[in-house]
């Protein structure tokens, strides 16, 4: 897994370990180490690939152990939630 730092603006990708092609919403969900949580709005890579590319430098804004989780919805309204993973967040400097 690649080391990602507090400031930086990464491609997310989660995998989803399915084809989630037939779904109509994708997101990855995050927890941030304060407790705060969200989500991003995703676009499918291929037929299992969540994708978000971070763009704003505040969006990464604490060191830590963050977790994320793929997210879809179903055009029937069936959601499901994918295996949370955790990623180190580091801080630059020493």
């Amino acid at each position: 897994m690649p080391k990602f730092y507090v400031g930086d603006t990464p491609l997310l990708r989660v995998d989803a370990g399915s084809d989630i092609s037939d779904a109509s919403v994708y997101r990855i969900l995050y927890w941030k180490p304060d407790g705060a949580s969200g989500y991003f709005v995703g676009s499918l890579s291929g037929t299992q690939l969540i994708e978000y590319q971070i763009t704003d430098v505040t969006i990464l804004d604490e060191k830590g152990a963050w977790k994320f989780a793929s997210f879809i919805a179903l055009a029937n309204g069936l959601m499901y939630t994918g295996e949370t993973f955790e990623q180190q967040i580091f801080k630059r400097g020493r």
